[in-house]
């Protein structure tokens, strides 16, 4: 709400991935690190959830299934 600067807020986020195939098994892992960043400037209470607001990490596996139709 940039018409408001009570309700104004700026959220940035900056996202640093890793990605790793192993081709044979047709899976993936995903490690990825969230740089997050909230503001408030003219709201000290919102301002201070965004201060308390961390960082993430977060890991994942995907795996594919092979396609096989059913008889």
């Amino acid at each position: 709400m940039t018409n408001n600067d009570a309700r104004h807020r700026r959220f940035d986020t900056w996202t640093i991935g890793l990605q790793y195939w192993n081709h044979p098994v047709k899976g993936q892992w995903q490690l990825n690190y969230r740089i997050r960043d909230l503001s408030a400037p003219n709201n000290d209470v919102a301002d201070q959830v965004g201060e308390s607001m961390g960082n993430e990490i977060g890991l994942q596996y995907f795996f594919l299934f092979k396609n096989v139709a059913l008889r």
